[in-house]
């Protein structure tokens, strides 16, 4: 069974999955799945070393939405570019640096790839 979030915009709460067909149509036989947000995580530890995210599109917006990434060294993720959305590569590179990371991108096509962030504050020389 193929489960899909359909239609949804946060990333705490519930969410709801539905069964698409093969024709496309839903099967609203429904599923609920607890979920919680990276910022719920983030407030139960001191220092995250490494994040590592692939969440299928989400990364912009779970990343974009965190109040509390100071406290992460490493964000490593995949990322599907969508440049007519808020939550596209440019915008995620601009918020990180806001943040004071450094972020490197590696393209495995012209719409898909890798990031790696680097906070710059938590990975000083000495």
């Amino acid at each position: 069974v193929d489960l899909y979030s359909y239609p949804t915009k946060w990333n705490t709460g519930l969410k709801t999955l539905y069964n698409i067909n093969q024709e496309g149509d839903i099967n609203y036989t429904i599923q609920k799945v607890r979920c919680i947000s990276l910022d719920d995580i983030l407030n139960q530890l001191e220092r995250v070393r490494l994040i590592k995210i692939d969440t299928e599109g989400s990364e912009f917006e779970i990343i974009m939405n965190s109040k509390l990434l100071h406290k992460v060294n490493d964000i490593v993720g995949e990322f599907h570019n969508n440049v007519t959305s808020k939550f596209n590569i440019n915008n995620l590179v601009s918020f990180l640096k806001n943040k004071n990371f450094t972020i490197d991108l590696e393209w495995e096509n012209d719409c898909s790839g890798l990031f790696f962030a680097k906070n710059n504050n938590l990975n000083k020389s000495s």
